[in-house]
């Protein structure tokens, strides 16, 4: 995506100069800023739609079930792991499941006290 602005003096003088700028968006990596509070990476931004209607209020094992479930009736051909917990013991799971955190094919959300992660394979 490329910007473009424009600077004009009040002289009719110098003409208006264009310069092109990119603007580049780079994911939240936890160096030498704060995070929100909710934040939760989720590129798959398909995924989140379906994590989110999935998710059981307080109940991690039904939100692991509807989550694989509804993954994979959507894209059919994939293969998915699907980790769920309470939100209070989400770093707990994250400590114990080391996955890349880079992974495009992945995606966390947090929603009615459950975190839930899934990863495409």
């Amino acid at each position: 995506m490329t910007n473009h602005i424009q600077f004009a003096s009040a002289s009719a003088a110098p003409p208006p100069t264009t310069i092109k700028l990119r603007k580049k968006f780079k994911p939240w990596k936890g160096k030498g800023m704060k995070s929100p509070a909710n934040y939760v990476p989720c590129p798959q931004h398909e995924w989140k739609k379906i994590m989110e209607k999935s998710i059981e209020a307080k109940n991690p094992s039904v939100s692991i079930n509807r989550i694989q479930s509804n993954l994979s009736e959507r894209q059919r051909d994939a293969i998915f792991i699907v980790l769920c917990s309470l939100e209070a013991q989400k770093d707990q799971m994250v400590k114990l499941l080391k996955f890349p955190p880079k992974n495009q094919k992945s995606c966390q959300v947090i929603r009615d006290q459950v975190w839930c992660q899934a990863i495409g394979l």
